[in-house]
């Protein structure tokens, strides 16, 4: 019984990293990519970003632990839709939104944590001639998700206007 309880012990924190390591994976086998463009923001960034942003936002930003992203032109590498599809229906993710409206077909999986565990969120933006795979990880829910959404965060438009 004890040897049963060790086992567990040493096999807990593999748990909350598990969840994550398809898209390690797929992170990796991607971002040294000629044709691929890849970011990597970590907790440090979180933690700079922070110091200038308003309390509701700086609450969500202590919660993420890494932002990742890459993005491909068409024609793209062999397989690299395919396989970032394939992450997203992985059994631990869930989609939780799609639109296929006019422009590009975004699509969200989640994987929600628990207390500490890490939750992730993954996004898939197929466009006609851009394909962009986002990586959320870090300890927030579903509810974080969506106030994230309502802060207004936009890029600006090629005016340069919000």
């Amino acid at each position: 019984m004890k040897r049963w309880l060790l086992i567990l012990i040493l096999l807990l924190p593999l748990a909350g990293t598990a969840q994550n390591r398809a898209f390690d994976e797929f992170y990796q086998s991607y971002a040294a990519e000629t044709n691929v463009r890849s970011i990597e923001l970590g907790r440090k960034m979180m933690e700079m970003m922070r110091r200038d942003a308003d309390p509701e936002l700086a609450r969500l930003l202590d919660g993420i632990r890494s932002i990742r992203i890459l993005a491909a032109q068409k024609p793209y590498p062999f397989l690299f839709r395919a396989q970032a599809y394939k992450v997203a229906r992985d059994k631990a993710f869930e989609l939780i939104s799609r639109t296929d409206s006019k422009g590009p077909s975004v699509s969200f999986y989640f994987i929600e944590g628990s207390g500490e565990r890490l939750s992730e969120l993954l996004m898939l933006s197929d466009g006609d001639e851009e394909f962009i795979v986002l990586d959320i990880c870090g300890v927030f829910d579903v509810r974080d998700i969506s106030r994230l959404t309502q802060l207004g965060i936009t890029s600006p438009s090629a005016d340069g206007k919000p």
